[in-house]
């Protein structure tokens, strides 16, 4: 019987070398992204002594950045390429590192974040269509889970470089910081330009799309396919209710007077993380032999399990740290269980020449939801009382999973 290490390293040299790069590149430039956005608001505010409105400003503004480059993206991907795509996205994002690295006034700063925010959310859906086009249809679901390990992985080690070089709030370490997060962008997209990614995939997904059950006419005939209208809904309500809340509902109650150290934060945090780089590729390779609409249920079920059990956290005792843990390792559940599920599924619906419309689009989803999903914690929690945020975080996942078994089904998916 083989071993796990003999299973994993027959996993990934079972890929497609093309999509083994690819992935390599996107590991590169996610390391560089969590090198510099925990740190941003400090050094807009501290370092360069705007104050904390430019930092949250400055957070804000690659939000808002990355949204017209979703779409903008996804029909240049479907025009002059994915690869060319992706490239002038990592370029840009490089270009906003320098540039901000040197900003010293608000509106340049500002203007810096807008860049890195373009190139950031160009490369998203690029990415998406890429891995797409270099995987047979058989092992997306497997490419598409082993890449959200691989960004979690890329993102600890980021934060966890950027901490050893910002020891201190200095400008000159902070200047160090963007500077090698320009070079990661920079060096993965070199070495994209020179690596060989042969087209494996054009139409071979099982009951392919055709203009004759779409429609006619770019963004026009992505808006009539209804199973994929169903499917941007079911997003919207998983990102709004479950991704965002892990960054928004989660730390901002875990932090309540009388609730947990940021230390044990951090442990809560990290507990997710780690069950998430170990759990990916397990639920790709298992991802082959479960029907994806069943397992897009079991996460949006997995995210509402884990809002009830983070209600159940109330107090700073080792008890109430095991729970926000264990709630922390199911939100994780949920994540490894869609990741290979979400992804290939869009682009099983996808026309080739639509794909990356189709990727961006729900590339847009997510930078919509990760603004919105705050949003929601500001109205319903006001630091007295958990109770209605927690019932509408449950309710809304929960909604996802039904809309999941009632409207997304097998037939509408592949009709």
């Amino acid at each position: 019987m083989p071993s796990t290490r003999e299973r994993i390293t027959t996993s990934w040299t079972d890929l497609p070398l093309a999509a083994r790069r690819v992935l390599f590149v996107d590991l590169l430039s996610t390391a560089g992204s969590g090198i510099v956005l925990p740190f941003l608001a400090i050094y807009a505010s501290r370092v360069r002594d705007l104050g904390p409105a430019v930092g949250a400003a400055a957070v804000a503004a690659i939000a808002g950045g990355s949204l017209p480059a979703n779409l903008l993206a996804g029909a240049a991907a479907d025009r002059y390429g994915a690869r060319r795509v992706l490239v002038t996205g990592w370029v840009v994002a490089a270009v906003g590192d320098l540039c901000l690295m040197n900003s010293t006034q608000g509106p340049t700063v500002l203007a810096s974040a807008v860049l890195i925010g373009l190139g950031v959310g160009a490369a998203y859906p690029a990415t998406s269509t890429l891995l797409a086009e270099v995987t047979p249809p058989a092992q997306r679901s497997l490419v598409f889970s082993i890449q959200y390990g691989l960004s979690n992985v890329g993102l600890s080690i980021g934060i966890g470089v950027s901490a050893v070089i910002v020891t201190e709030p200095t400008l000159v370490r902070f200047q160090t910081l963007y500077t090698v997060d320009a070079v990661t962008f920079l060096l993965a997209g070199l070495v994209l330009i020179r690596a060989d990614l042969p087209r494996l995939v054009t139409d071979a997904d099982p009951e392919p799309r055709t203009e004759s059950n779409i429609g006619t006419g770019g963004y026009r005939r992505v808006a009539e396919d209804g199973a994929f209208r169903w499917l941007c809904l079911v997003q919207v309500l998983l990102v709004v209710f479950g991704y965002a809340q892990f960054h928004a509902a989660l730390p901002l109650y875990l932090s309540r007077p009388d609730g947990l150290e940021p230390s044990m934060i951090a442990v809560v945090f990290i507990a997710n993380t780690i069950f998430v780089a170990l759990a990916a590729l397990p639920a790709g390779r298992l991802a082959h032999r479960i029907p994806p609409l069943r397992l897009i249920t079991a996460g949006a079920v997995c995210f509402a399990v884990c809002w009830l059990l983070l209600w159940q956290s109330r107090d700073s005792s080792w008890p109430a740290v095991g729970i926000a843990i264990a709630a922390a390792v199911v939100m994780g559940l949920g994540e490894v269980l869609l990741a290979p599920a979400v992804g290939p599924l869009v682009n099983q619906l996808s026309p080739a020449e639509l794909r990356g419309r189709y990727n961006a689009l729900n590339a847009l989803i997510l930078s919509v939801g990760t603004i919105i999903g705050p949003g929601v914690v500001a109205l319903l929690y006001s630091g007295a009382s958990a109770g209605p945020l927690f019932v509408v975080l449950t309710g809304g996942c929960l909604a996802a999973a039904l809309l999941t078994t009632r409207r997304l089904t097998p037939e509408r998916v592949l009709q």
